[in-house]
């Protein structure tokens, strides 16, 4: 039979860890209790938080609603805009078109088509750039456009 101090030297680490960690509850428990125990700081937490009730100033409130009311007549003015463009170009509904090779936009900036390339313009042919170009702007006559402006951008 083993004696306790040999038991005592095979488990040491084991039981000197376990005291360094009740050691660790223990201080940490009168740090962080030492101003009272949690149903009291509860109690006061709830005390404070009912003392104050925060509203909105009236102004703020008034504020608020005139921001709102122009954010309503500003989606208003937009979605009255893109109904009478969707109106005027039918063909809108229609785009983008995307291929395999390229992809057909509109651009309100330039107002143009924009055809973009898929892939560096160095990884083309002159005669792939032409062959591509000329299907998109095929895609684009068919939706019912004519006399129509574009551009070339490429995709890298």
């Amino acid at each position: 039979m083993t004696s306790i101090i040999e038991r005592f030297k095979k488990y040491k680490m084991y039981i000197l860890g376990f005291l360094f960690l009740i050691l660790l509850v223990l201080i940490s428990s009168f740090y962080l209790g030492g101003k009272g125990n949690i149903a009291e700081f509860s109690r006061e937490y709830r005390e404070k938080s009912t003392d104050k009730i925060t509203t909105v100033s009236e102004s703020a409130a008034v504020s608020f609603e005139e921001d709102l009311q122009k954010t309503y007549e500003g989606d208003r003015d937009f979605a009255a805009a893109l109904n009478e463009h969707v109106t005027n170009n039918p063909w809108y509904s229609e785009i983008p078109i995307e291929k395999e090779e390229y992809v057909i936009v509109y651009d309100f900036e330039h107002v143009s088509f924009r055809i973009r390339l898929k892939g560096q313009e160095s990884s083309y042919t002159d005669e792939m750039k032409d062959l591509y170009t000329e299907s998109a702007l095929k895609d684009i006559e068919n939706l019912g456009i004519s006399g129509f402006d574009h551009y070339i951008k490429y995709t890298p």
